[in-house]
């Protein structure tokens, strides 16, 4: 099960895998399906491709991963429509692996969603709370990056995956309570319990953090 452990704070996607949005939340996928077909059918004929797919599967250290992005970026648009599933599921799920997540990182991934977005693909509800989390990782934070946060999350429920686990409000509320937003992280918490939303450890961790504040 996919976790992210940091030495200051530790996120965890378990029971997130398998949550699915109504039907009707993703942009219409069912009339770009016959075209996506066709350009992966065409691009794994290609040796680009079949290069990028095969390091991909290989145990990559993080800076090796971060030059694989570069090959990514390479193939032709549309990028994500080129990839099979299961090797996008892994270049997305490897983005949260790298052991010292830096803006640069969180960025990449960010620009993955947008690509997918563009093409009108679903995105699952775990790989909005991914986003959610990078946005939270990194040595320094400033009250952008909360904003950032907020913005990535109203985004999220516009995209028709409403909230109603802890994990996204448990990042949030740990990036605001580091950036010195009380407030915001204590009506974070709130609308947790406004919505019924069963508290976790992650979200105890953060209430200590906020009493100490």
């Amino acid at each position: 099960m996919l976790s992210l452990d940091r030495p200051d704070v530790v996120f965890s996607f378990a029971g997130h895998g398998d949550h699915t949005a109504p039907a009707t939340a993703n942009p219409p996928y069912a009339k770009v399906r016959r075209d996506r077909l066709a350009v992966r059918r065409a691009a794994v004929a290609t040796v680009g491709y079949q290069h990028f797919a095969a390091a991909l599967r290989k145990r990559l250290t993080d800076d090796a991963f971060r030059r694989l992005h570069r090959h990514y970026l390479e193939l032709p648009w549309p990028r994500p429509l080129h990839m099979q599933p299961h090797d996008l599921e892994r270049f997305l799920a490897r983005n949260t692996q790298i052991r010292t997540v830096t803006d640069i990182d969180t960025f990449r991934y960010l620009s993955l969603l947008d690509d997918m977005k563009e093409c009108k693909m679903p995105i699952s509800y775990l790989e909005w709370c991914r986003a959610l989390v990078l946005l939270t990782l990194g040595p320094r934070k400033a009250p952008g990056d909360l904003a950032d946060a907020l913005a990535k999350f109203r985004e999220m429920e516009e995209y028709g995956m409403v909230a109603d686990t802890a994990l996204p409000f448990n990042a949030m509320t740990y990036l605001a309570v580091k950036t010195g937003r009380t407030d915001t992280a204590r009506g974070l918490l709130a609308e947790m319990a406004r919505r019924g939303i069963e508290p976790d450890d992650y979200t105890d961790l953060n209430r200590a953090r906020l009493a100490r504040a």
